[in-house]
């Protein structure tokens, strides 16, 4: 694989309700397994460096009322994972409404990291991941 962008950009197309694993409710897809992982810096990765990797995820919760009336829109949530792979300062960066917003940072506060690895050591590392709520 490639290691094309600077900023991490993990694709995740979620819908339906919260899981406690990758599992989904009929019609909710996940994606990015086939998008390049980002490089922790400029420039491809050494090697023994690595970009942090997901050992859980939560899907997010999809607003019932945004549901309801047919509120679609993907969620772009900037934070770190720390060098022991907690996700710390997590923040929408675009959203088409702010209950969508709440519920994609909640969703990625949640999830834990493999930290990344730069010169054989964890590193904290800046990611982006837009999530999509789609019907």
């Amino acid at each position: 694989m490639k290691h094309t962008s600077f900023i991490p950009l993990l694709c995740i197309v979620l819908s339906g309700c919260a899981t406690e694993s990758n599992k989904t409710r009929p019609g909710a897809t996940l994606a990015g397994a086939d998008l390049p992982p980002p490089a922790i810096a400029p420039g491809p990765l050494a090697d023994g460096d690595r970009m942090p990797e997901p050992i859980r995820m939560k899907n997010p919760i999809y607003p019932f009322e945004l549901r309801k009336t047919g509120v679609t829109g993907t969620v772009v949530v900037e934070f770190i994972v720390d060098a022991s792979g907690r996700v710390t300062e997590a923040r929408a960066i675009s959203s088409p409404h702010p209950d969508l917003s709440k519920a994609a940072v909640a969703a990625i506060l949640q999830a834990e990291y493999k930290p990344g690895i730069r010169k054989g050591k964890p590193v904290a590392t800046r990611m982006q991941v837009p999530l999509t709520f789609d019907l």
